[in-house]
């Protein structure tokens, strides 16, 4: 192994760590290994090449955008593979996909140890500051209750965790499947959650620099799921005799 480097999405929810190495016999081999942070950051996929990794970087770029390129340390590889393979698989079986992870496992093995963790999202700035700032725009002004302000920081911490980029992938899982509020939060509230994202998006896209294209496509998702979000609070609410507390 001498090469890794880190291929990340705009959104920040796909890491692939590509690894490039020398078998004997001069054979090259490039090995990706792709981790979800939207899916508890654990191994998603995988790929194999028999091309340096030189070639295989120069020929992915030709059709990926929206993606940094940087490099990083073995040693770093290793910690966050190793990191990956101990999460819960929730992603669904590939063809490569647990197919490979032995070959994983022993490329982990081989890679120099010491290496440091996956930094948090976001850990720069308070999310309580950011919601300050949010709350004091127009774009706010429809969220009047101070529980908007609880349930947007409890919607921060879904996916990435990092507030200012939201995939569609992201909104799917934050408001698509089981909807989950914490006890202080009214169902009044929790019913405004895709609204207050869909606020909430275009103001923090802004902050990111992420383009308006890919804005309208996470947007997109918001609406689409806007109505089932809405009927599966209700409907758990009745289940659980909190429906008139609207």
């Amino acid at each position: 192994m001498y090469r890794a480097v880190r291929r990340t999405n705009v959104f920040g929810d796909v890491d692939e760590l590509v690894i490039g190495m020398r078998l004997d016999g001069g054979h090259e081999l490039t090995v990706a290994v792709q981790i979800d942070h939207n899916m508890l950051s654990s191994v998603a996929d995988t790929g194999v090449v028999p091309n340096p990794i030189d070639e295989t970087l120069a020929r992915v770029a030709e059709s990926s955008s929206d993606t940094h390129v940087s490099e990083m340390r073995l040693a770093d590889a290793r910690v966050w593979i190793e990191d990956a393979l101990t999460k819960p698989t929730l992603a669904p079986e590939t063809d490569t996909w647990p197919l490979y992870r032995a070959l994983v496992q022993w490329l982990v093995g081989r890679l120099p140890e010491g290496g440091e963790h996956r930094s948090p999202a976001g850990e720069w700035e308070p999310n309580e500051e950011r919601c300050d700032r949010f709350f004091a725009t127009s774009s706010a002004a429809p969220f009047t209750d101070s529980s908007h302000r609880e349930l947007l920081l409890e919607l921060f911490e879904t996916g990435t965790g990092d507030p200012l980029r939201w995939s569609a992938g992201r909104v799917e899982r934050a408001i698509g499947g089981t909807p989950y509020c914490e006890d202080s939060i009214s169902l009044e509230i929790a019913l405004d959650a895709p609204d207050l994202l869909r606020a909430f998006i275009p103001y923090a896209h802004a902050q990111s620099g992420i383009r308006d294209e890919l804005t309208s496509r996470t947007l997109a998702m918001v609406d689409a799921l806007r109505s089932s979000y809405k009927r599966e609070v209700l409907r758990q609410a009745k289940y659980w005799g909190l429906d008139d507390a609207v």
